[in-house]
């Protein structure tokens, strides 16, 4: 089985092509351009380099969020209309846990704790233990969050992953949180990985059904109600 996977969601962009449980290619770009001038080219670009028709595909794969408003919107968009067009199931994928699945290996028997920097003091986080999710996808707090976790896993060991963390968010992490050495950084190939997991179990993927993740209003939604 092909898959077809995307990440749009964060600064950095990643496509992947997933045939029968390996990655057979992935581009990865962290470059200062919008997701809306690279992201179609490097589907093409793959597809080119792995001599795989677009018709080939069986399934694919998008991180709905959270992240970049515009980002989201440029991914979810793309694939829904790419899918829609095959007839072909697309698999809908937080960014949490598409970050989650590349590191859950090194940190099997303590909690992991993805997070995205929402600004302004806040953060995208969920928190992962033996590879299965914990708490749900939230924007809240990074301070009170974290304390939170910390108060409800006692002296158990949590590691934070995240995109960028700030001066004063370091300073206050609870004794048994640490920033684990990795960048919080998504690969398509990892999106793929549990977009397969996702139809295996029967998950269906209708295209219409593909929404973004938000998890806050967008600034247009907010200066609407001022």
């Amino acid at each position: 089985m092909y898959i077809l996977s995307g990440n749009t969601a964060t600064s950095d962009a990643s496509t992947a092509l997933w045939l029968d449980g390996k990655v057979i290619g992935e581009i990865n770009l962290s470059l200062d351009l919008t997701h809306s001038e690279t992201f179609f080219p490097t589907l093409e670009q793959l597809l080119s380099l792995t001599r795989v028709k677009l018709s080939d595909i069986d399934a694919f794969a998008c991180v709905i969020g959270p992240g970049s408003f515009t980002g989201i919107r440029i991914g979810v968009a793309g694939m829904k209309m790419i899918a829609s067009a095959l007839k072909k199931p697309v698999m809908p994928v937080d960014s949490l846990t598409a970050i989650a699945v590349n590191y859950a290996p090194y940190f099997r028997d303590e909690i992991l704790a993805t997070a995205l920097n929402a600004r302004n003091g806040r953060i995208f986080a969920a928190a992962y233990l033996s590879g299965q999710r914990i708490t749900e996808p939230v924007a809240v707090d990074a301070s009170a969050w974290l304390n939170d976790l910390s108060r409800k896993n006692g002296t158990k060991k949590i590691n934070l992953l995240i995109d960028n963390a700030w001066p004063e968010l370091l300073a206050s992490l609870p004794d048994n949180v640490q920033v684990a050495n990795f960048a919080a950084t998504i690969h398509a190939g990892a999106v793929a990985e549990i977009a397969a997991s996702m139809l295996k179990q029967g998950e269906n993927g209708d295209p219409n059904q593909l929404l973004p993740l938000y998890l806050v209003p967008s600034q247009a939604e907010r200066l609407a109600n001022v």
